[in-house]
């Protein structure tokens, strides 16, 4: 039996291992992938320390959605063959070098476009796992300027959106992509034909305590507008009961992404229509996770991201 290294997390709020540990062969419905590179997110010390409370079946290896390459698939695989390179689409998955997902959460990526072509490393690539978040949203205002708020703006422009108006709290995030709005009256002067827009979608992270730009920005909706809701914030707001029924404003709430949405989105990166080359990574190696969980925390400008890398054996 085969063994690989891996980052553990043996109860909540103890100190990370790096153990050497057996290496598992996938069953049926099972791939084995080498993780390449996966992202770390700015909360992942929060996770860990119980801080951010999310309901982890300790002992765990932490990690998000890893680009990585196929090591081995069961008889029942079909298409996934070992040696490609591919996107594990899961929400918290393995940070170590290899671990087994599911076969309908992996998606083969071009690796002779991408990576020889493009020059897109894994690295890179592992922004599929903060691009995915808004996909699927046409014309939107955006009330973050984080990861996944300036991610938003890339994906309405990929998907052909005319305009995008972003909302946001860093003054040189919302420079960086050259709009500024403060009231819904602005709002929806900005629109087309200052009609307003046809979609808001809210990112508010978690940390916010008051939400009141949601309430304008609602209210700056076209008639039959919709406002998604996909923020981690708790803070309540008022909506206009006659704005609402009036213009036929549909609100809803929406949990990241249904699982058609990774192979869209790799897509639209192969076909050109969205391009990885402004965003930045700062990488790490496996021994240095302690140090990469730390600098996700402080690193949160829209266009840069904190990655573990791993070497191909």
């Amino acid at each position: 039996m085969s063994n690989h290294r891996a980052v553990i997390l043996e109860a909540i709020n103890t100190p990370l291992s790096l153990p050497t540990v057996p290496t598992p062969t996938p069953q049926s419905g099972q791939v084995l992938i080498e993780v390449l590179a996966v992202p770390i997110l700015s909360y992942t010390r929060g996770v860990l320390t119980g801080e951010v409370p999310f309901p982890l079946p300790v002992p765990f290896t932490p990690g998000v959605s890893p680009v990585g390459r196929i090591e081995a698939v069961p008889s029942d695989a079909t298409t996934l063959q070992p040696g490609q390179l591919v996107f594990v689409d899961t929400t918290v998955r393995a940070r170590d070098s290899q671990g087994i997902v599911p076969l309908e959460n992996v998606h083969t990526l071009d690796e002779k476009l991408l990576v020889d072509s493009l020059k897109y490393s894994p690295a890179r690539l592992s922004w599929i796992n903060a691009l995915l978040v808004p996909l699927g949203r046409r014309s939107l205002y955006d009330s973050r300027t984080g990861h996944c708020g300036r991610a938003a703006v890339d994906i309405a422009l990929a998907m052909g959106a005319g305009r995008v108006i972003a909302v946001g709290r860093r003054k040189e995030s919302l420079t960086a992509i050259e709009s500024e709005m403060k009231t819904s009256k602005n709002l929806l002067d900005a629109g087309p034909r200052n009609l307003g827009a046809d979609l808001f979608l809210d990112l508010t992270p978690g940390t916010f305590t008051t939400v009141s730009h949601v309430s304008s920005a609602i209210s700056a909706l076209k008639v039959n507008g919709r406002a998604i809701l996909m923020g981690g914030t708790q803070a309540p707001f008022t909506l206009s009961y006659a704005s609402l029924m009036l213009r036929n404003i549909s609100v809803k709430g929406n949990f990241m992404f249904d699982a058609t949405a990774p192979a869209k989105l790799i897509r639209l990166i192969e076909t050109g229509n969205l391009s990885l080359e402004r965003l930045q990574d700062v990488e790490f190696g496996l021994e240095d996770y302690e140090k990469a969980i730390d600098e996700a925390a402080v690193k949160t400008k829209a266009d840069s991201h904190v990655v573990l890398s791993l070497k191909e054996n």
